[in-house]
Order: C-alpha cells, then sequence, then structure tokens
C-alpha cells in the first residue's frame, strides 16, 4: 500500500511527464498536421510514474496505457493572444546642444586666421593675396592694419596681437607678423580691396590684400587677423 506522501510525489511525477509529453507530442502533430496526425497520442505510464509514448506493440506489461487527445492541445497553441495593454510614456530626453552655425555670423563672434602675401617681383610692382571668413557677415567690417613693431594705431578697435588676434564688432584687425622687402605706403604694409577691387574696403565675406615690392627680389607680409560680426 503507498502511504500519503509517497502517493502525492508520485502524483506530482505522473503530471510532469504527462505535460512534458504533451508538449512533445504537440510539437510533432503541429509539424504533420497536412498528413492527417491521428487526433489522440496513447501513452505508457510505468509504476514509477514515467511516462512514453506507445510503441507500434502496445505498451509494456505492467503499465498503464493512457490516451492523451492532441487536437484541442494544437488548436491552443496555434491561436493568437490578446494584445497587451499599451506601455506607459518614457521619459522626455535633455534637450541637445544647439547645432553648428553654417552661414551667418551671429552678431559679436569673432572669426580668427592667418595671411601671407608672399613672392618674388620687381621693384615696384605688386604681389597680391586674399583672406577669407568662413562666416559671412551682414555688412562690410572696417578695416585696421597693425605693422609689426609699432605702436597699435587703434588699440580700441583691435586690442589683440598677432598671437591673439582680436577685433571690436565690425572691424577686421590684420596683425603683421613679418614684413620684408616692403614699399610702404602711408605707414602701412598691405593695401585693402573688397572682392571687386574696390581699395580701402572690404567684403562681407573676405578682402583682397597686396603689397609692393621696394627692390627686386623675395616681398613678404605675413600675420593673422580677426573679424567680428557687427
Amino acid at each position: 500500500m503507498i502511504g500519503p506522501g509517497r502517493y502525492r510525489r508520485f502524483q506530482l511525477q505522473v503530471a510532469i511527464a504527462i505535460a512534458a509529453l504533451l508538449i512533445a507530442a504537440g510539437a510533432t502533430l503541429a509539424a504533420t498536421r497536412a498528413s492527417r496526425a491521428p487526433s489522440v497520442a496513447v501513452a505508457c505510464l510505468n509504476r514509477h510514474g514515467a511516462l512514453q509514448l506507445a510503441s507500434r506493440k502496445g505498451c509494456p506489461k505492467g503499465s498503464v496505457r493512457i490516451k492523451i487527445p492532441l487536437r484541442a492541445l494544437v488548436g491552443a497553441r496555434g491561436a493568437t493572444g490578446s494584445a497587451g495593454a499599451q506601455g506607459s510614456p518614457g521619459q522626455t530626453g535633455q534637450t541637445g546642444q544647439p547645432g553648428p552655425v553654417t552661414t551667418a555670423a551671429p552678431s559679436g563672434s569673432t572669426q580668427t586666421g592667418v595671411f601671407n602675401v608672399d613672392g618674388y617681383e620687381t621693384t615696384d610692382e605688386f604681389i597680391g593675396g586674399s583672406i577669407s571668413f568662413p562666416l559671412e557677415l551682414a555688412s562690410a567690417p572696417k578695416w585696421v592694419e597693425i605693422p609689426w613693431g609699432v605702436t597699435n594705431p587703434d588699440p580700441t578697435d583691435c586690442p589683440g596681437t598677432a598671437d591673439a588676434p582680436a577685433a571690436a564688432p565690425g572691424y577686421l584687425c590684420l596683425y603683421d607678423r613679418i614684413s620684408g622687402n616692403v614699399a610702404l605706403s602711408s605707414g602701412l604694409n598691405l593695401q585693402v580691396q573688397n572682392v571687386d577691387g574696390y581699395a580701402g574696403t572690404v567684403s562681407r565675406f573676405g578682402a583682397r590684400l597686396s603689397t609692393r615690392a621696394a627692390t627686386t627680389g623675395e616681398v613678404e607680409v605675413l600675420g593673422s587677423w580677426a573679424v567680428t560680426a557687427p
């Protein structure tokens, strides 16, 4: 006679075995459903609670023969479940940094760079170069040249140096660092023009630079520049 505790363990073993067998049998039937698989599976339960599918010869001696319905099982496995509830909205992300400006320079922003007017020229002939502003200004700036080795002629509007160029809003400041074999004009090394060639003016997006050779040979004016949007 089987005691209560042992009988409960036996029931649990049987339930687990049946569940495993149903899963395996259901998967087999789902794969072969089109070939008219049987509606039931025959299993054999031995005295130890082990469950296995019956062979063509039936169940071994001492086993209990069990019929397990399969059609209902496969139908349930193939059914589509109902849609779940919609989740709650996620948290709002942090605001990103503003993107780079790619066209017009914001008012008060400063752009810097270097210039180099350099080449071989005969006496009193001009040699030219140019500078371009990465960002276009709203209006053409005024320009000031600060020759190397002299007192800054406009420290208010051009308070920088060749190594640290700076400019007040609405000004282009040219800081000479090197000059050689230059015929000075009113104490300046450079002549400045806009893109159309008009002397003394600057375009919103850059300027033409030129210098004149004092004697035949190498002539050079090298420096840095700063422009601040008005």
